[in-house]
């Protein structure tokens, strides 16, 4: 019912949002990778997802992540490619 707007509300991210997607093997679960200089901006980000204000998300878990390796790593990180 509210999908629509919560795509819509993660592609108005921007360059904030780096890839989301709901788990395969758990399609009530998902991962997003945001770009943020901390744990509280994410959350205060992902507060206007119209999923959060639907109560339809149960539990956020934020982790700082280092993208190490990979073809688009050096984007991820924000250094250019």
């Amino acid at each position: 019912m509210h999908r629509a707007a919560h795509r819509e509300f993660l592609g108005s991210l921007g360059t904030a949002m780096v890839a989301a997607g709901a788990y395969v093997d758990d399609p009530t679960a998902a991962l997003l990778l945001v770009k943020s200089d901390a744990a509280e901006s994410v959350r205060d980000l992902l507060a206007g997802d119209p999923f959060q204000q639907h109560g339809l998300i149960s539990s956020t878990d934020v982790h700082e992540w280092s993208c190490a390796v990979g073809d688009q790593a050096a984007a991820i990180r924000g250094n250019g490619a």
